[in-house]
């Protein structure tokens, strides 16, 4: 009977922490839906910053910090991320969840890239279509 009560117990546990991760993707999404016209200022932002450093495929790494994005933009998310200046990926996290992001994908090439991700490969993370550039990113370690 101890043995049935602590396998309950687990699979209670489970559940509660499925429940959350899957509340996190649902909060990333809405996020992204509300404050969508901030998540197009920053890619604007960056876009503009890019072209004026004139970046190649081999020689511009672009670090966030460098960008001047206004304090308004910037606070509505928890971090802003580059993954790649060219092709452009950006990685927008507006929760304190290390679980879903919202990433960016300028061109066709920008979805290649994301899907060439190793984590992507090894199914850590999967990518539910938005629109044309937009991504739900969801981390899965389970």
């Amino acid at each position: 009977m101890h043995n049935v009560i602590k396998y309950f117990g687990i699979l209670l546990l489970l559940s509660i922490v499925s429940c959350s991760y899957l509340n996190k993707g649902f909060d990333t999404l809405k996020d992204f839906k509300e404050k969508r016209n901030s998540y197009e200022i920053v890619v604007t932002n960056i876009r503009q910053y890019r072209d004026n450093l004139k970046c190649s495929r081999s020689s511009c790494e672009l670090e966030i910090e460098d960008i001047n994005i206004d304090k308004e933009s910037q606070s509505n998310f928890f971090g802003i991320r580059i993954v790649s200046s060219k092709p452009l990926v950006i990685e927008f996290n507006s929760t304190e969840s290390i679980y879903s992001y919202i990433w960016y994908a300028e061109t066709a090439d920008s979805v290649k890239y994301i899907f060439s991700d190793p984590e992507v490969v090894a199914n850590e993370l999967t990518l539910e279509k938005l629109n044309e550039h937009w991504f739900l990113v969801v981390r899965d370690w389970n």
